[in-house]
């Protein structure tokens, strides 16, 4: 699959790498998500999520102006936790398939929390079929020196109201995205394209 927007100067993704749910809230609606990665320059980032299920049964929120929006992870969003090294600061990013974003920098576990300042704002762009959906992004920003530990994220409101959480991993009790034992894809030195 390939996104329109990117299909010139991009090679295969350095890794695809697949989400799993929560297992207090399993999903009925999307039994995958991958996502693909690339480290494009040393202060950019592109992401590909692809949720693959019955894509009618998921609430997708409706198309917005590309802008910065809080709250997003209270719907359909896809998200990126980003730490550089072993100290406690770390990012958050939202994407919504709205392509309304966020971005948030944090001191420690959940300590902070105030807007990132961003050189640009991300570019999103979603494609869809009938049993999957794909958020492509790119973003950049001062703070995205390599080396990287990521969590990769996602939140999938279904119709009904019922969400289901996925990363990479989860820690025990409730779903939190923000745990530092979650930050599992580590990103070396610069990648090119």
């Amino acid at each position: 699959m390939k996104m329109e927007a990117f299909e010139d100067g991009y090679c295969d993704p350095v890794q695809t790498l697949s989400l799993v749910p929560h297992p207090d809230g399993p999903p009925s609606a999307v039994s995958e998500i991958e996502v693909q990665i690339w480290a494009v320059a040393e202060r950019r980032l592109h992401l590909r999520y692809i949720a693959t299920g019955d894509m009618a049964r998921v609430v997708w929120p409706d198309n917005v102006s590309p802008e910065r929006t809080d709250g997003l992870w209270k719907h359909s969003c896809f998200e990126a936790f980003r730490r550089t090294g072993n100290g406690p600061a770390y990012q958050e990013y939202n994407f919504s398939p709205s392509t309304a974003w966020a971005a948030y920098d944090f001191a420690a576990y959940r300590k902070g929390g105030k807007d990132l300042l961003l050189v640009e704002r991300p570019q999103i762009w979603i494609d869809t079929g009938h049993d999957w959906l794909a958020l492509e992004v790119e973003v950049a920003a001062p703070a995205l020196a390599a080396p990287w530990q990521f969590n990769l994220t996602a939140v999938i409101e279904e119709t009904g109201g019922h969400k289901s959480y996925w990363a990479l991993k989860h820690g025990d009790g409730a779903p939190d995205f923000h745990d530092p034992a979650c930050f599992l894809f580590e990103v070396g030195a610069p990648l090119a394209a």
